[in-house]
């Protein structure tokens, strides 16, 4: 009887576990078939939002085809040329800042140099074969005669002279996989995001000096921050592939290395050194671009070239008020020390009387005793003239 009893809680344990099975098996094709149906709906209104976008689209380019930039975009999207929402920006909305922002561009380099023979070489015969072999990044040229090509403007370099890297280094891009070729007597189109258009320099080769600080974990587990970068831009690595991870990168050329075994702290030179360098400029004009437009990307031109004047006459005026703190510290110090050299010339002086009046006393004292002993003499001389005398009379 047990058993039996045994056997219909055990079967009636799995009818009920079977029941459960149904029921979620129903609720399972339930939800199946809800997230079809939701499938199915979020399909539809995608194809409705795509059908609203390409009407949408074909409104605009119906709005502004006739606009023969915008036209000439449309026709043409190749990287030799704006893209084509761009030039439809610029063309009606060129006060947009996603407008204003596509016509700057900043291009960069950086100057390389490798430690050798206790001094730091930056040509090119004296870099490693790890340097001198990275294939040239292939630039286009300044000049460009070709309308629709993008292309740097015919530009008055004067207002630029000394602002370059050294002439004949090495520079290579951000990832140290190219060098880039240089001539500071041409200007040159370096690749940029943007593409096509006809553009203009705005400020010269700047070395970027900025601090790049990383965050670091010490010895403790506290949260410490570092500077990369030294005071003249400067970037330190053992191997030119650790330029591209800044947790290898230090701003002091002495790599510390701690000894477990011994308290001595050794220090090995970081043997490559590279630097950023950075150059603005400003889209002046583009195939068809209406004179509005252009008059507009003159002014934005002028007013980021004005920027970069300000920015660099704010440095200027920072680094000569730091030289100006640092004269007025060393005029403060120059004045105490001397003031107190005058104190002490005082006091020498004052001494130097002091004695002469000592001396000058007692040259009054020996000229009185000298007197003094000469009328003793005096007296004695007598006395013995007198003795003589008297012995004289005796004999």
């Amino acid at each position: 009887n047990n058993d039996e009893q045994l056997l219909y809680e055990v079967l009636d344990e799995i009818d009920r576990e079977r029941s459960k099975q149904a029921e979620l098996e129903k609720q399972l094709r339930l939800l199946r078939s809800e997230a079809i149906a939701e499938e199915e709906e979020s399909a539809m209104a995608l194809v409705a939002l795509e059908v609203d976008r390409d009407c949408f689209r074909e409104i605009v380019d119906a709005l502004t085809e006739t606009t023969q930039a915008v036209s000439n975009a449309f026709r043409d999207s190749s990287s030799q040329h704006l893209p084509l929402h761009v030039v439809r920006m610029l063309e009606y909305m060129p006060h947009d800042p996603r407008a204003v922002q596509c016509t700057k561009a900043k291009d960069e380099v950086y100057e390389c140099q490798f430690y050798k023979s206790g001094k730091w070489k930056q040509f090119l015969e004296d870099l490693p074969p790890s340097i001198q072999t990275l294939p040239l990044l292939q630039l286009k040229s300044a000049n460009n005669d070709d309308h629709h090509s993008s292309m740097m403007m015919d530009q008055d370099e004067s207002e630029f002279v000394g602002q370059a890297p050294p002439k004949y280094c090495v520079l290579s891009n951000h990832s140290m996989t190219k060098r880039i070729p240089f001539d500071n007597d041409k200007i040159i189109h370096l690749p940029n995001n943007i593409g096509g258009g006809s553009w203009e320099w705005v400020s010269g080769w700047i070395v970027d000096k900025n601090p790049v600080w990383i965050q670091e974990i010490d010895d403790k587990g506290a949260q410490t921050r570092r500077n990369i970068r030294d005071a003249q831009g400067w970037c330190y690595v053992l191997e030119p592939k650790h330029f591209v991870n800044p947790e290898l990168c230090s701003d002091d050329p002495l790599l510390l290395d701690d000894d477990d075994d011994s308290d001595a702290v050794a220090t090995r030179p970081l043997l490559y050194r590279r630097r950023r360098w950075t150059r603005q400029r400003a889209l002046r004009s583009y195939p068809y671009a209406s004179q509005s437009t252009i008059a507009y990307l003159r002014l934005l031109a002028e007013n980021s070239r004005l920027g970069v004047t300000r920015t660099q006459v704010s440095e200027s005026l920072i680094d000569m008020k730091t030289k100006l703190t640092e004269l007025e510290e060393s005029l403060d110090s120059t004045r105490e020390d001397l003031l107190r050299r005058r104190t002490e010339i005082q006091q020498t002086q004052q001494e130097i009387v002091e004695t002469e009046a000592s001396i000058q006393a007692m040259k009054k004292q020996t000229s009185k005793q000298q007197t003094l002993n000469q009328r003793d003499l005096s007296k004695q001389r007598s006395k013995l003239e007198d003795l003589r005398k008297q012995l004289e009379k005796v004999e």
